[in-house]
């Protein structure tokens, strides 16, 4: 009856997100539900290109490729290589397999789910304005101020950025690693043990097929 409730509460938030408020409630009720479908629905079509691009090297990025992005791109493979750690190498094959030209598959899957979840666990969004031409609100969790900004795009209707809510979250927590003491360091992949633990083994630095 609940997932139900859900549901019935997603398809009536989904066709006009009148306010970017009515975006987040639907994005909300998406991520509850472990929608990906309505969740690529609902984000900016800059966010679904980005992820659309990075997916390749979410499964086949090693070591020494990925010392060729940028920190925030690092940061993301990592992530996602963490939450998904239940995925068998058949599984990531297929995957691979599913970004051909052949098959046409949605920017935002169930890779997401882990990472969106961890971000927006207990959220809520404040006042929305905007000014010089970007709209956004304050993201609060347990009702304390995040220091995040979640913005919001106006395209068919009002979109979600996710990309920009990510990448102000790296922001967030890079800044302590960005002084003289990391210099030369692995920033990104320090935070990463420090916050995580075990769970941020070696192994994710791999590529996640054989190759």
């Amino acid at each position: 009856m609940m997932a139900l409730l859900i549901l019935t509460a997603l398809v009536s938030c989904q066709p006009n997100s009148g306010s970017p408020r009515d975006a987040f409630k639907a994005f909300e009720l998406a991520l509850k539900a472990g929608d990906t479908k309505a969740l690529d629905s609902i984000v900016d079509s800059g966010s679904k290109d980005y992820f659309r691009a990075l997916q390749p090297w979410i499964i086949v990025g090693n070591e020494e490729s990925l010392a060729s992005l940028n920190p925030f791109d690092q940061y993301l493979v990592y992530l996602i290589r963490m939450h998904s750690d239940s995925l068998s190498e058949s599984d990531w094959k297929d995957w691979l397999e599913q970004l051909q030209p052949d098959y046409s598959i949605d920017p935002l899957g169930d890779y997401l789910l882990g990472i969106l979840e961890e971000s927006f666990f207990r959220s809520s969004l404040g006042k929305v304005d905007s000014f010089a031409g970007v709209t956004a609100g304050p993201l609060y969790r347990h009702r304390v101020d995040t220091g995040i900004r979640l913005r919001f795009k106006r395209e068919d209707s009002w979109k979600v950025d996710l990309k920009s809510f990510l990448q102000e979250q790296f922001e967030q927590e890079i800044k302590p690693y960005l002084s003289d003491r990391y210099k030369n360091r692995d920033r990104v992949w320090e935070m990463l043990q420090v916050e995580y633990g075990d769970r941020m083994n070696p192994e994710i630095r791999t590529s996640r097929v054989a190759r």
